[in-house]
């Protein structure tokens, strides 16, 4: 196993805290994470290290989601690349003091 600082899978290209990932779903809310450190393990599996975040609700005005960090240390999370809900890669936006995800694809139907 070693540590690398990015890499590239059927060409998407992930990036130690540049990157927020879909997690997984919650009652059909999405789970998102702030992608941390990268591991490459035997050369066949890609382990993510990333920080969590709470999804707050969806705003239909700007189409994302707003997050926060957790109230309470959620602390850090390991996730196998090709067990993500999703391997679009994400990114954290700024508007009116919170923090908005906005996904390029609807999520409703991968969030069942």
């Amino acid at each position: 196993m070693y540590l690398t600082s990015w890499i590239g899978v059927h060409g998407t290209k992930y990036i130690p805290n540049e990157c927020v990932l879909l997690i997984r779903s919650e009652n059909e809310t999405p789970v998102f994470g702030v992608l941390r450190i990268i591991w490459v393990v035997n050369f066949q599996a890609v382990l993510f290290r990333v920080s969590m975040l709470e999804t707050v609700d969806f705003n239909v005005h700007i189409n994302a989601y707003r997050v926060q960090e957790p109230a309470l240390a959620a602390g850090l999370e390991l996730v196998l690349q090709d067990q993500l809900l999703s391997h679009e890669v994400l990114h954290i936006y700024n508007f009116n003091g919170d923090q908005y995800i906005s996904p390029k694809t609807y999520l409703s139907d991968i969030l069942k």
